[in-house]
Parts: C-alpha cells; sequence; structure tokens
C-alpha cells in the first residue's frame, strides 16, 4: 500500500494489488463451479479403430440410425421393452457368451447411444462392444 510520512517529503508511489486479487480469485471460484455444469455438445465423429478383432456372426447385432432408431437385424425396433426382450431371446439362444454388439451412424448424439447400451445391459448381456469403422492408413 502507497502511503507518504509527513516529516518526508519524497512519496512512495506504487500499484495496490489487492483489489486486482480479489477480483481474480472470484473470477476462478466463478469458473471453477459452472465448468462442470457446462454441457456436452454433440459427438461429431464415431471413434475409428486402428485395428479390429473379427466379431462372431452368431452374436446379437443392436444398428442405430441417424434418426436414433434401433434396429435389430433388419427390423427397426421403436418400443424399448420390445427391443429387450428381443435381445433376451437372442442371448438365451447364443448361450455362454452374451455379447451384443453396437454400431451407430456418426453424427449421432452419444445419449442416443447410451440409452440402446443401458437397454442391452437390462436384457442380461454381460458384455456391450461398440463397432467402430476401422480406419485405413494412407501411405
Amino acid at each position: 500500500m502507497a502511503m507518504s510520512l509527513e516529516g518526508r517529503r519524497d512519496r512512495m508511489a506504487g500499484i495496490n494489488v489487492t483489489p486486482l486479487a480479489d477480483v481474480i480469485i472470484v473470477l476462478l471460484i466463478i469458473f471453477m463451479v459452472t465448468t462442470p455444469l457446462i454441457e456436452r455438445g454433440r459427438v461429431h465423429r464415431l471413434p475409428f479403430a486402428e485395428s479390429a478383432a473379427l466379431k462372431k456372426e452368431s452374436a446379437p447385432t443392436v444398428w442405430i440410425t441417424a434418426d436414433a432408431m434401433p434396429y435389430f437385424g433388419e427390423i427397426p425396433v421403436p418400443d424399448p421393452e420390445i427391443l429387450r426382450e428381443q435381445l433376451r431371446r437372442a442371448i438365451a439362444s447364443a448361450g455362454g457368451d452374451p455379447v451384443v454388439y453396437v454400431k451407430a451412424e456418426a453424427g449421432l448424439p452419444f445419449a442416443a447411444v447410451a440409452r440402446v447400451v443401458d437397454q442391452c445391459r437390462e436384457a442380461g448381456a454381460r458384455e456391450v462392444a461398440l463397432i467402430v469403422e476401422s480406419r485405413r492408413l494412407e501411405n
């Protein structure tokens, strides 16, 4: 803090940084509180795999189109309860390793994929695997 003494002629000049520090601390607290509340946007692309293992042909696969409509096989299944029942039957007929594969189109919000993954878990799938497009490295 700058102050002058009565008996001295020279004055001490300086910048008072205490109010600046107070403002910065308040801004820091505001950003720390609001950052976790910011909603994430759409997932613009699904991840690519450099190498992907071959999937079993007998395993049940759910396809999700760009309009968030799940397909089991070639049939659209708009009702979540019907999808769960079809998955239960497919998992029971698959036998010992209940793995369900989920493939979604690019540009689909991840919330739609998460809903289908939850339905697969509720149907009794021990493991839910997401199918990604394999990226070929161009030389």
